[in-house]
């Protein structure tokens, strides 16, 4: 019961069920491009944090069904190992399973974003921090999204600090020297200093990452 209330709590975060029809894909209006803009990313992001924090739900509710596409998929192997499934399997298999989770879940608070870009054509790497539960232990992650026609999310993979997840949803983790974390003096960086080293990560330094993730799933499906 423990790990199904962590992974309802967690609904962050995937795959993609198709590679889109670049042709078909608006984008920002006051460019002919087709690839994601620094614009489309910044508003995408915005309505994704409104779901997350879910102040009211039948508003959350409706922006989300607008933004998810109906094959929407979510992966993050952070969530399947604390939940128990197996790595490598997908999350939330389904738009509805995902927003029945996120929306019953408590929501996180102050989610902030350390860096947002645009990745490739039809990605968004979004590096955030949130506190969750009783925020023993500030959460960072990412998010890796794959965005289709009408800027609708078609999926997303996901992966963050699970343990200071775990400690804070009232789970028990201890270190190699048998310490419950945190211990004693742990604390993370400040802030400013997470955004200002987070701020020095390029869109060329990361692309190959990017890649070979996006690679590894596709080879894995094929």
């Amino acid at each position: 019961m423990r790990f199904l209330k962590f992974t309802a709590s967690i609904a962050l975060t995937s795959v993609v069920a198709a590679v889109p029809d670049l042709s078909k894909v608006r984008r920002d209006a006051s460019s002919n491009s087709t690839c994601v803009s620094q614009s489309d990313a910044e508003s995408i992001v915005a309505e994704f944090i409104t779901v997350m924090e879910h102040k009211d739900i039948n508003t959350a509710n409706e922006t989300v069904l607008e933004l998810l596409s109906d094959s929407f998929t979510e992966a993050s192997d952070s969530i399947n190992t604390i939940a128990g499934n197996a790595l490598g399997s997908i999350t939330f298999p389904n738009k509805g399973a995902y927003i029945a989770s996120v929306l019953n879940a408590p929501a996180p608070r102050n989610i902030t974003t350390l860096k947002l870009m645009p990745a490739g054509c039809t990605n968004i790497l979004w590096y955030w921090k949130m506190q969750v539960g009783t925020d023993l232990v500030p959460v960072q992650g990412f998010n890796l999204m794959e965005v289709g026609g009408n800027n609708k999310l078609l999926g997303q993979l996901i992966e963050f600090n699970s343990i200071a997840w775990a400690v804070n949803t009232g789970f028990t983790v201890k270190n190699r020297a048998g310490q419950n974390v945190p211990v004693a003096g742990q604390v993370s960086a400040p802030a400013s200093g997470l955004a200002s080293s987070a701020s020095s990560v390029s869109a060329t330094s990361v692309l190959p990452l990017l890649l070979t993730a996006v690679v590894g799933y596709w080879g894995a499906r094929l």
